[in-house]
């Protein structure tokens, strides 16, 4: 990732939306970017937003330059963090939906919108456009204000064929900003993919730390699992979700024992949720039937020492 520089730099004024950007604009937006190759955002491969004060207004402009520029080169697009109110979020992510569902960044391979200001709303605007992205695998979307209808967003276009390449899924929130995220939409994705109506057949990472899921999603995506409907999923990380039991330990447990052969899945993360020393056993139990160890992270919430995986 590019070094974040502590220089200020100027301001790129806000577009009207749907509006192209004037040559002048167009300039102050490339200065706004870690660009390696030069400064033609049609042939660069990393947009780095690299300014940390930039507005959710000024980081609209690399959309609208997207729509007026593309197709282009782009495989990383990584935008600015930060929670300031005016911070970016809902506009940025509708306009970059806009160019993708245009299909504006054909290549591209990942998304990170971290610690920002993105809700449902943007959410719902940005996946709209990933049908279009045919090599798109990381969608890392951690540390925002999202909930069920911007999952539920991601999950139709899941259904309807889109982002099947996925690697890294991350939706996680954070200690004391929790996102939103439930059942209500969790166990819909969990079990289309128990029932094979949705295939990520390449996902890797499922990162749902710090949501309100429980033990009945969880449950679900054990059976995908078990049907051997997750074959290269590898990490889960759970932690934080503090509706989840040994239940769903029992649930993961079993999705292992329904496989011949042991799953890659290796790393289990359930710390300071309500999953006890037992429930944590009966996954590592499980594993070893098979021959083979896997790393189950448990944080207590009465805060005992962890195990060593």
């Amino acid at each position: 990732m590019p070094h974040i520089g502590a220089r200020t730099l100027a301001k790129v004024t806000p577009t009207t939306p749907g509006q192209p950007l004037d040559e002048l604009q167009m300039k102050k937006l490339v200065r706004k970017l870690e660009m390696y190759r030069d400064t033609d955002i049609r042939q660069e491969k990393m947009l780095f937003m690299a300014d940390k004060q930039l507005t959710d207004a000024e980081c609209e402009a690399l959309g609208v330059a997207l729509k007026q520029l593309g197709p282009t080169e782009t495989e990383y697009i990584f935008f600015p963090v930060g929670h300031d109110d005016d911070g970016v979020g809902d506009l940025s992510a509708a306009s970059l939906g806009d160019a993708l569902a245009l299909g504006m960044c054909p290549r591209l391979n990942v998304i990170v919108m971290t610690e920002a200001q993105l809700t449902d709303k943007g959410m719902t605007a940005m996946v709209k456009g990933l049908k279009k992205c045919p090599q798109l695998r990381d969608l890392i979307l951690s540390k925002n204000l999202i909930g069920d209808d911007g999952f539920n967003a991601l999950i139709d276009v899941f259904l309807d064929g889109g982002f099947q390449v996925v690697q890294k899924l991350d939706l996680s929130g954070e200690k004391f900003l929790k996102h939103q995220i439930s059942d209500r939409s969790f166990v819909r994705f969990a079990k289309a993919l128990a029932e094979g109506e949705m295939k990520l057949l390449d996902l890797k990472e499922l990162n749902l730390q710090d949501t309100m899921i429980s033990d009945e999603g969880v449950s679900w995506l054990a059976t995908a699992l078990g049907r051997g409907n997750l074959p290269r999923l590898e990490s889960l990380y759970l932690m934080g979700c503090a509706n989840l039991t040994d239940k769903c330990a029992a649930a993961v447990a079993e999705g292992i024992r329904a496989r011949k052969k042991m799953p890659l899945l290796n790393d289990i993360r359930l710390g300071y949720t309500e999953v006890t020393q037992s429930g944590k056993e009966l996954i590592k139990q499980a594993a070893r039937e098979k021959g083979k160890k896997i790393s189950v992270i448990l944080e207590l919430l009465n805060g005992e020492v962890p195990d060593k995986d």
